[in-house]
């Protein structure tokens, strides 16, 4: 929360704050910073671990998702294709 703060006091629009979950709680850290501050935020946590923030940051107010429309699109650890992504978003 510390961060999300000191990237609201330098002015900008939007802040961006990306992990890397080395463990599932890890995924908690985003949705945590994004519930309690108010401030156009992206955040989650990149990583194997990090797919469970990657699911539900943008229901917590992320701005942005990440999502590849295919596996070859992968750019990094962690990201899940849309159709996967999709599905899981309504459950």
């Amino acid at each position: 929360v510390q961060i999300a703060e000191k990237i609201k006091a330098t002015g900008a629009d939007v802040g961006k704050i990306i992990l890397t979950a080395n463990k599932a709680e890890d995924s908690l850290v985003p949705i945590k910073v994004l519930t309690e501050i108010e401030f156009p935020l992206i955040s989650f946590c990149m990583g194997e671990y990090g797919k469970l923030s990657r699911i539900f940051a943008s229901q917590f107010g992320s701005m942005i998702d990440f999502v590849p429309p295919k596996t070859s699109w992968i750019t990094a650890e962690g990201q899940i294709v849309f159709d996967e992504w999709q599905k899981l978003q309504k459950l």
